[in-house]
């Protein structure tokens, strides 16, 4: 079985796989994690044609999973601790300090620290930047783990 196969439209418009998974496919970047879940599945279920929804079921599953691990990656964010004059020194307004106050507010450990030169003054944390990064080893990492979750031990079966 063949990736390009399963992502393509047939000429009756039937496809086995949906339209993310598709776009997926044409993007070479992601191709890869694509054909390392097709082999997964092949992998588990043989190549055989009589095999072929089973394969099916367990490739659109790994799938899934893998776009949702991909989703919860770890973001990069780069930001300042201010405290309200230097927001209002920086161009923010009433209603936009008042909010970020209130955020910074619901996670008082994390993004509000008293500033070093009085500590009466509150400093919350201002996001400028925000990146996500994903090495392929790590979806590789995921998936691997994936399967581990899955798999037990014989001895575990008794």
């Amino acid at each position: 079985m063949r990736l390009r196969r399963l992502v393509e439209t047939k000429p009756s418009g039937k496809c086995h796989v949906d339209e993310v998974t598709r776009q997926d496919y044409n993007n070479t970047e992601r191709r890869e994690w694509l054909e390392l879940a097709l082999c997964s599945a092949i992998q588990k279920f043989g190549p055989d044609r009589k095999n072929f929804k089973k394969i099916r079921a367990e490739f659109l599953t790994r799938v899934v999973v893998v776009r949702e691990r991909m989703a919860l990656r770890e973001q990069e964010v780069h930001g300042t601790w201010c405290t309200e004059a230097k927001l209002r020194q920086k161009g923010y307004t009433e209603k936009d300090i008042a909010a970020i106050i209130a955020f910074c507010s619901r996670f008082p450990n994390s993004l509000v620290r008293s500033w070093k030169y009085d500590n009466t003054v509150l400093e919350y944390f201002v996001e400028d930047e925000c990146k996500s990064l994903l090495k392929r080893s790590e979806m590789t990492k995921q998936v691997e783990t994936t399967e581990m979750e899955v798999w037990a031990p014989p001895c575990m079966h008794q």
